[in-house]
């Protein structure tokens, strides 16, 4: 399996953390991972009761396991084989889906969309009869991690 690469950068806001490095399932927890990278400066975190974490180690209703999502960035690629009348149509529907900013920041790849996001869009292409091969109506795709 690839080593995935951890930023605690993006460990959300108030993501609940597990400290206990006893548990049989810690090696593959997202939230002991993130536990283990907290800066060292970091002066307070969320954390799941240690009490709790030493008796529901096996069967933890917290446990998250650590993997990946692929998420895209821009579909500008996309307009270039539409007609007019398309592009129309599909503005305003993803305009009416998204929102006004959100659409641009999508569009022009500034925020991610998210695989169910990425799924609307593949839709709306083929509600509308957009000949465009769907392995590539993104123009960037990465791995992040899904917290």
């Amino acid at each position: 399996m690839e080593e995935i690469k951890f930023d605690y950068s993006e460990v959300p806001f108030q993501y609940l953390h597990c400290s206990n490095s006893l548990c049989p399932r810690a090696q593959e927890c997202l939230r002991h991972r993130a536990y283990q990278l907290a800066p060292d400066d970091t002066t307070t975190l969320f954390m799941v009761s240690p009490r709790y974490a030493e008796t529901h180690s096996v069967h933890c209703q917290h446990f998250r396991p650590i993997r990946t999502k692929t998420l895209a960035r821009g579909f500008e690629k996309i307009l270039g084989p539409m007609t007019h009348d398309q592009f129309r149509a599909f503005r305003a529907e993803a305009h009416t889906h998204f929102g006004h900013a959100a659409y641009y920041r999508y569009l022009n790849g500034v925020s991610p969309l998210s695989p169910d996001k990425q799924d609307y869009i593949r839709q709306l292409v083929h509600q509308l009869g957009i000949q465009a091969d769907p392995t590539t109506l993104f123009d960037h795709y990465e791995e992040r991690i899904d917290w």
